[in-house]
């Protein structure tokens, strides 16, 4: 995907949620990072970044902040009871807040006396204190995007993409709506659900279930 065409995408949903009177917080397309960077912050950290996480910041936006939200709109909620849940749609990353010392040490600190972030490194943050990260110890150049859920919901991550090409074209499907767990979940296939202590069976944001296409349908994304 290319700058031209991921901006074009975003006017499109931008436009769609205006229709449901949603209220846009932030709409925020930084420029493309430089690949010095991306080793910078590969040798300090000692990791090699996913590579179409790479691709996307040195070459569509190093930084993406867009925010929007229907929570407000209690027309929408009474029109619309199947799609309650979702009250905002949130894209976000910044390639330049892993150059924060307090992010490194932050990084340091959890992948080192939290047993499950070993091997995770965070992109997004939840405005619920939920995070959003990298799943670095899978093998391949390109890496898992999880959900880290911090009041027990889920004991262990929950995969929301393959990969973070993959993350956030699906996002750009259904409108970026999210970025809570509680409003990803239908949208997941399979459906996130522990069994007996195991992690959940790995799944991926589908835009094409059936929750999905009649969300899209509504907003006008199909």
């Amino acid at each position: 995907m290319d700058r031209t065409t991921f901006i074009a995408r975003l006017d499109q949903i931008k436009a769609a949620v205006s229709k449901l009177d949603a209220k846009i917080y932030s709409w925020e397309v930084g420029e493309p990072a430089s690949i010095e960077i991306v080793c910078a912050i590969e040798e300090k950290y000692k990791i090699k970044l996913p590579t179409d996480f790479v691709e996307i910041i040195t070459k569509v936006a190093g930084k993406v902040n867009i925010i929007w939200s229907v929570h407000e709109n209690k027309l929408f909620q009474k029109q619309h009871p199947q799609f309650r849940e979702l009250s905002s749609g949130v894209l976000q990353w910044d390639i330049e807040h892993y150059l924060s010392e307090k992010e490194y040490q932050g990084y340091q600190y959890y992948t080192t006396h939290w047993e499950n972030m070993r091997g995770l490194l965070d992109f997004a943050e939840v405005p619920n204190g939920d995070m959003i990260l990298f799943n670095l110890a899978h093998p391949g150049e390109k890496k898992p995007v999880v959900y880290l859920n911090h009041d027990g919901l889920y004991s262990y991550p929950v995969q929301l993409a393959e990969s973070f090409g993959d993350y956030v074209e699906s996002l750009l499907q259904i409108g970026l709506v999210g970025n809570e767990i509680w409003q990803l979940e239908k949208f997941i296939q399979p459906e996130p659900e522990e069994k007996e202590g195991k992690p959940c069976v790995p799944g991926a944001i589908n835009s094409e279930c059936t929750y999905a296409l009649a969300w899209r349908k509504l907003i006008g994304l199909l």
